[in-house]
């Protein structure tokens, strides 16, 4: 199974809990460096963009605030710094709300 694979299984499993992983966890659930999880994410961001998806990256967070990091927010470089939280919580909430197992693993190999 890819890096990428791995990591979207991970992070479905926290969305059905309806819960959040830090960068620390997805580094550790991967045997990874924390340093080395922004990449990764990034691919999963633009996999779920290209294939009309929510962004399952959502919920990841940086253990220190409780937020996304910059790079999450690179990715929509139209949200205004004061509309962050509001459209950050719509994003969480559509990603724990939709149905992930509909969604062909192999989009992510």
């Amino acid at each position: 199974m890819s890096v990428i694979a791995k990591t979207v299984d991970f992070l479905i499993k926290k969305a059905k809990q309806k819960g959040f992983a830090t960068y620390t966890e997805v580094a550790d659930y991967l045997g990874i460096r924390p340093q080395g999880v922004g990449r990764i994410l990034c691919l999963i961001s633009a996999l779920c963009f290209k294939n009309n998806l929510h962004p399952l990256t959502a919920i990841v967070v940086r253990a220190n605030s409780y937020n996304p990091g910059e790079g999450f927010w690179a990715m929509y470089p139209e949200v205004k710094e004061n509309e962050k939280e509001i459209k950050w919580a719509e994003m969480t909430e559509e990603v724990f709300l939709f149905d992930w197992e509909t969604v062909p693993r192999k989009l992510f190999d």
